[in-house]
């Protein structure tokens, strides 16, 4: 006895046989199953790397050798509906690896993830937009106006910096 089923794939109508294995088919032929395997990640055990989680997608244009991608990478390339480039960065705003909810990943660029955590910003931080910095103030070695970074920021540049420090410790020598 045979029984109609629509494929999951392409929703064309095929039989199936009402008992056994073959009961349980779901698509109409090999070419859908395997179109279908490719769309989307297959169910395995999520693996880690170091803090973060891991899922199967061999088809991402993300995923590595073996068709893994870091899954809060997979979940912000799903929301902007492209794929990352290695530029990119996901920043979780709760600092834990393993939410990977969408309401806690903000997408930032190299040079913009390490004022977020400098400027301790976390939790005023706004989504699409960069943290403001600090008011300006003057180098202590130039006397220039600059908008620091960090609060402990007190040279305008590292050559400010090390010119104020050799001045310093000349002074120390003598």
């Amino acid at each position: 006895m045979l029984v109609d089923k629509n494929c999951i794939q392409c929703n064309t109508l095929f039989q199936t046989p009402a008992k056994g294995f073959r009961s349980l088919q779901r698509f109409c032929s090999r070419a859908c199953w395997y179109r279908a395997r490719k769309q989307f990640p297959k169910k395995r055990a999520a693996t880690r790397s170091g803090n973060y989680r891991k899922i199967f997608a061999p088809a991402h244009p993300n995923s590595d050798k073996q068709g893994y991608v870091l899954e809060h990478r997979y979940v912000m390339a799903v929301l902007l509906d492209r794929p990352l480039s290695s530029s990119e960065l996901v920043h979780h705003l709760d600092h834990d690896h393993l939410n990977n909810e969408p309401s806690n990943l903000i997408l930032t660029t190299r040079s913009e993830h390490p004022r977020i955590h400098e400027t301790g910003l976390e939790h005023r931080w706004q989504k699409g937009r960069i943290p403001p910095r600090l008011p300006e103030r003057s180098c202590e070695y130039c006397s220039n106006p600059y908008a620091p970074y960090r609060p402990s920021q007190r040279w305008c540049s590292k050559k400010c910096a090390n010119s104020y420090w050799h001045k310093q410790y000349k002074l120390i020598a003598r």
